[in-house]
């Protein structure tokens, strides 16, 4: 666009698919919502990508763009959601290497990793006669964190139905695995 345009303006030609309009209110927001990422990510790479994409949320549905919209305050809108699925990914991801990091023993004495070893072999190998029902269930509850109601859900069976099959597995894998690997097992799984 040559010449200047008002906000409301821009606003308007965007709703109908104009780029010009586009990059004028990308071009008159951009720094504000890179530096509101920025403060709170401590990130300029990550800032940067999140305003990009509010951006191209912004330009992918601009047709449903409410007339007569402060469009800073819907970017905004659009940021902090941006932002809380952002931060939500990395505390997930954050919580699934403090996991991992907690199972990792930390140990130099060879006959204590060849036992650690031997366990994961076992427990995998329990894992693995359980069949394709009874196998989700189990990681669904003990690797991912989910309760006996959240499985029930997800898979559309009774709670009273998880329970009882988690009550099974759980008897299966005390039977099979050696005493002292369950042991050790459970307190990995609760770790």
């Amino acid at each position: 666009m040559k010449e200047e345009l008002t906000l409301s303006v821009a606003i308007d030609q965007l709703r109908s698919g104009n780029q010009d309009a586009f990059t004028h209110i990308y071009h008159l927001f951009f720094t504000k919502f890179r530096n509101y990422f920025h403060f709170y990510t401590a990130r300029h790479d990550i800032a940067e990508e999140l305003t990009h994409d509010i951006f191209l949320k912004l330009w992918v549905f601009h047709e449903k763009l409410p007339p007569g919209v402060d469009i800073e305050s819907y970017l905004f809108i659009m940021a902090r959601n941006c932002l809380y699925n952002h931060l939500k990914r990395k505390r997930k991801e954050y919580t699934v290497h403090q996991t991992v990091m907690a199972r990792e023993p930390i140990v130099t004495d060879p006959a204590v990793q060849q036992a650690y070893q031997q366990t994961l072999e076992e427990y995998h190998a329990c894992l693995n006669e359980l069949d394709e029902e009874h196998r989700t269930i189990f990681l669904l509850s003990r690797e991912e964190g989910l309760t006996n109601q959240q499985i029930a859900e997800q898979l559309g069976i009774s709670y009273k139905m998880v329970r009882r099959k988690m009550e099974t597995i759980l008897k299966m894998m005390r039977s099979q695995l050696q005493p002292l690997s369950f042991i050790i097992l459970t307190l990995l799984i609760l770790a």
